[in-house]
């Protein structure tokens, strides 16, 4: 179990080396766990591992827990990967049905939305994301993203000006935050 939760930090730093070998040890110690092989699926996505290992992962999650939301999430992920975004979005679905309290399936259902061209369709999910975890910087870039869109700068830029409190270093928050301050006519 300390080894998916170290695996986690992690990931969540950035570290995909050190976090897939957590999530190996995992599930070499405990291969009976659904959660194990469906965070080791979402790292494989996340460090850009080959998706057959994380489709393999995820299927092992759902058949160890029907209602392993890891396990449904990574399985949205890699299909959303394929191109099939509909039933990506019933994993989705799914995750956020197991767990309703983890941000991760309503994190998906908003890549859904992205993927399908249609941003402002994850408003609420990313709400809710955001709501759950607010220390979560790319959530608040999505929205941030998503007022932009909207033509709501005062908005995008207070969205970017959080997701950059929690990392300085974000490309994409400073990026998008600029063209928030020249649209809405101020200066950085």
């Amino acid at each position: 179990r300390l080894r998916g939760v170290r695996g986690d930090i992690l990931l969540g730093l950035g570290d995909c080396t050190n976090a897939q070998t957590d999530f190996d040890a995992a599930v070499i110690l405990n291969p009976e766990s659904a959660d194990a092989f469906g965070l080791r699926a979402v790292a494989g996505i996340a460090c850009g591992n080959p998706y057959e290992g994380a489709l393999s992962d995820a299927q092992t999650a759902i058949r160890l827990d029907p209602d392993s939301m890891y396990g449904h999430y990574a399985h949205g992920l890699v299909l959303l990967s394929q191109g099939l975004a509909d039933s990506a979005l019933a994993a989705f679905d799914d995750a956020v049905r197991s767990d309703p309290e983890s941000m991760h399936g309503y994190w998906g259902r908003a890549q859904y939305y992205e993927s399908i061209g249609q941003r402002s369709g994850g408003s609420d999910d990313i709400n809710r994301v955001i709501f759950l975890n607010p220390s979560f910087m790319a959530a608040h870039s999505y929205r941030g993203i998503m007022h932009y869109e909207a033509g709501e700068y005062d908005s995008a830029i207070s969205d970017f000006d959080i997701a950059l409190r929690i990392n300085p270093q974000s490309a994409i928050a400073r990026y998008w935050r600029g063209f928030s301050y020249r649209e809405s006519g101020e200066h950085e």
